[in-house]
């Protein structure tokens, strides 16, 4: 949730609540039109003592300071929205666009009254002095019901409950409750907030169906670990109880690889004591004595991968059920989204991976390599525009360190001994073109890293967001595109005229030439550069570079904020 709506001035909700009767039959200060019950003094409707039962007993126990202005950024809550402006914000979604969104709440109240027979539904208002209960949150901790106020969303299983149990008496049936038909409710507001808070979404049958209050409390980043039970009806797609179907598929595994050490698996709630340890997404990852699905693949495949090179029927990639000596597993949910494609250098938020030699030349189907292909390319560049110091390209995986170093689109860019592909395309291009003017052809395409004769190093990574970059031809913002991945060349971080040496290929090599005459790259302390770059056109550091990436969408690898992870004992 992004935003928090607040009822007021009751911070309860029990079958006591609903009265039976026509609309507005039991008002206690008369109704109105609309047959809604109007609101007595708050002094009369406010609940000020702790409720009785467990979801209700949610008493404030924060600074009883308040905030001055009205519309003060705190470090939770944002904004609280006037009547003029939630009115506004919802406009455009009225079905009748001649009342405003606060009268049409009421006429949502008005039709459940009648619907059900609630004679003292009153009538809601919007209401500013509400404020000063959101402004005491100061985390997502907070969010949830108060002494003398609810809050929308939180709890839904035991209002729901509660809710259920009154259509039963009337002999009626329903969707789920929804916190604005609350009948001893007067007043609302709504706020936004600085952060996005995860809650129970308890209507649903599935992961989110789970209780408010686990059993060792709800931790920053485990929200539940599930029973067996829970486990099993959240698999309950598989023809087998979900225990009993991993069991199955470790069977199958070892009578195909013929591993004779396969252990049964079976669901341990002890586990969660490991679970509720983690504190962020940081935390999930292998542990002493247990390990954690989805962490860290690359190096369990590569061990998975050694194990099936001499079998019948290979598979390529490894799970953590297959693990031979696990005994015990457990799935708990999450109270946020955590990318767990871990690697050699740990995943950032802003590198999701970066790609080995193998994983890029896939796949393996073609004639040649990839990066056979790309050298191919650079030789017949330098072929036809007669360069003389272009030289062999390598996959390299020492790079990764500084790509590494990037945490947001801000650093998609070329650095002091690296370049990056598609960064500053026009200042580059117009140096490629400079050339080309004086070269054996006079036309050539637009300029691409791989057109640069003293890169000789470069790796591929993919990013966990869209970065927005200029194109050689872009004239506005629609003109641009997004790169989900980087690549970077070493080790130079400049381009210049002086770059490109005439003659033919590879007869200006300081240390021989390959078959393709491209020059074979001298030791990286003679070709790196180590100090800034030395014009404008050689930085290629001006605007042209990314702008709005941190609002991309995840690429790939992306997870429900309900996400799960399996651990492994």
């Amino acid at each position: 949730m992004t935003f928090i709506v607040l009822y007021g001035w009751r911070g309860t909700l029990s079958l006591s609540d609903y009265q039976h009767g026509p609309p507005g039959s039991k008002c206690t200060h008369g109704k109105t039109e609309l047959d809604l019950c109007i609101s007595p003094p708050r002094s009369e409707i406010e609940t000020t003592t702790s409720p009785k039962s467990k979801i209700e007993t949610t008493a404030l126990s924060r600074s009883e300071m308040e905030t001055t202005a009205r519309f003060g950024y705190t470090d939770f809550i944002k904004h609280c929205l006037t009547e003029e402006e939630y009115n506004q914000r919802y406009a455009r979604f009225l079905q009748h666009r001649n009342e405003t969104r606060v009268e049409a709440e009421n006429t949502d109240r008005v039709d459940v009254a009648n619907a059900f027979q609630i004679a003292n539904m009153h009538e809601l208002k919007y209401d500013m002095t509400l404020e000063k209960e959101a402004r005491k949150m100061k985390s997502c901790d907070d969010y949830k019901h108060g002494v003398n106020y609810r809050v929308a969303f939180y709890g839904e299983r035991e209002r729901n409950a509660i809710w259920q149990e009154f259509l039963k008496s009337v002999n009626k049936t329903s969707n789920y409750f929804v916190e604005n038909t609350h009948p001893l409710q007067t007043a609302y507001i709504e706020c936004d907030l600085t952060t996005t808070c995860h809650l129970d979404a308890l209507r649903y049958d599935n992961v989110r169906d789970i209780a408010s209050e686990p059993r060792f409390g709800y931790t920053n980043i485990i929200k539940h670990c599930l029973t067996e039970e829970e486990f099993n009806k959240h698999w309950a797609d598989n023809p087998l109880p979900k225990i009993k179907s991993l069991n199955a598929l470790r069977g199958n595994d070892a009578g195909i690889y013929e591993i004779a050490n396969m252990h049964e698996l079976k669901y341990d709630m002890t586990l969660e004591k490991e679970a509720r340890k983690m504190k962020s997404c940081e935390d999930i990852k292998h542990g002493v004595n247990y390990r954690v699905g989805f962490y860290g693949e690359r190096e369990s495949r590569a061990i998975w991968q050694e194990l099936m090179k001499n079998k019948k029927y290979p598979s390529e990639y490894f799970q953590e059920e297959e693990h031979p000596l696990q005994t015990s597993v457990i799935q708990c949910a999450l109270t946020a989204t955590c990318r767990l494609n871990a690697t050699r250098v740990g995943f950032t938020d802003f590198i999701e991976l970066c790609r080995t030699e193998e994983e890029f030349n896939n796949p393996a189907n073609l004639p040649k390599t990839r990066i056979e292909y790309i050298n191919m390319g650079r030789a017949e560049t330098a072929k036809v525009h007669q360069i003389a110091n272009m030289h062999e390209l390598k996959y390299d995986m020492a790079l990764e360190k500084e790509v590494r170093k990037m945490k947001s689109c801000d650093d998609y860019k070329h650095g002091v001994n690296y370049r990056v592909e598609f960064y500053g395309r026009k200042e580059s291009d117009a140096v490629w073109k400079e050339f080309v003017k004086k070269s054996a052809n006079k036309t050539a395409d637009s300029y691409s890293e791989t057109s640069h004769p003293l890169l000789t190093s470069f790796i591929e990574c993919e990013l966990t967001t869209n970065c927005s970059m200029k194109t050689i031809i872009a004239n506005k913002p629609d003109d641009n595109f997004y790169p989900t991945f980087i690549h970077l060349y070493g080790w130079r971080g400049t381009l210049s005229l002086s770059d490109y040496q005439h003659g033919p290929p590879g007869s200006k090599c300081t240390h021989g030439k390959t078959k393709l005459d491209l020059c074979i790259s001298p030791p990286r302390s003679e070709i790196e550069t180590t100090a800034p770059s030395r014009s404008n056109s050689d930085a290629n550091g001006s605007s042209s570079g990314n702008n709005g990436g941190s609002e991309g969408m995840n690429s790939f690898f992306v997870y429900l904020s309900i996400a799960f992870v399996s651990l492994f004992l």
